[in-house]
């Protein structure tokens, strides 16, 4: 983890990150990484625990956690409706769509009851080591897990280059339970 505090306005942290996970990309080294920590997730107790679990489609320079599909348990992914994330139970085979962001997201019908949920892996650009996270700046996340019928464990996933000792939140930034990173 990066052992500095870091001063830069979100923007600037946004652009920064961006261009060193985009550097991750190229590198090949994203994907190792993504391995990595979707294989530390599987031996945690949280997903072991798990019978319904949220993760994210991701784009290409972002941390793939999609391996975490070939475990035994039902499986969500977000898509974004009216600026509001809604969640939708996913299986291998099942359709996707591009959304205006070029991310993949599920075309099944949204779930009801966000109560089922026992884990929620969440994207970020970084995070920090009090589990906070920083992501691409439309609040879609935040305004997801501030949703009161949540009980969900909340996992970010970051490249251990992109976890630092503090990042600058304000009052409706949302916390997660954890941070996995390698």
């Amino acid at each position: 983890m990066s052992q500095y505090r870091l001063s830069q306005s979100k923007t600037l942290l946004r652009q920064k990150c961006k261009k060193i996970r985009l550097d991750l990309y190229n590198s090949g080294q994203l994907k190792k990484i993504s391995d990595e920590i979707t294989e530390i997730i599987a031996k945690s107790d949280d997903f072991t625990a798990a019978e319904n679990v949220m993760c994210f489609y991701p784009k290409k320079d972002e941390i793939n956690v999609l391996g975490l599909l070939n475990f035994d348990k039902k499986i969500y992914l977000p898509r974004v409706e009216d600026k509001n994330i809604v969640v939708c139970e996913y299986k291998v085979g099942d359709n996707l769509q591009k959304s205006e962001f070029g991310i993949y997201e599920p075309t099944n019908p949204p779930i009801r009851d966000l109560k089922i949920l026992d884990l929620i892996i969440v994207p970020a650009l970084c995070a920090d080591k009090a589990c906070r996270r920083l992501g691409y700046g439309g609040g879609f996340y935040d305004r997801f897990l501030c949703n009161k019928s949540i009980r969900a464990k909340t996992i970010v996933v970051a490249p251990k280059v992109l976890v630092f000792d503090d990042i600058e939140q304000e009052s409706f930034d949302i916390k997660c339970d954890r941070v996995v990173c390698a």
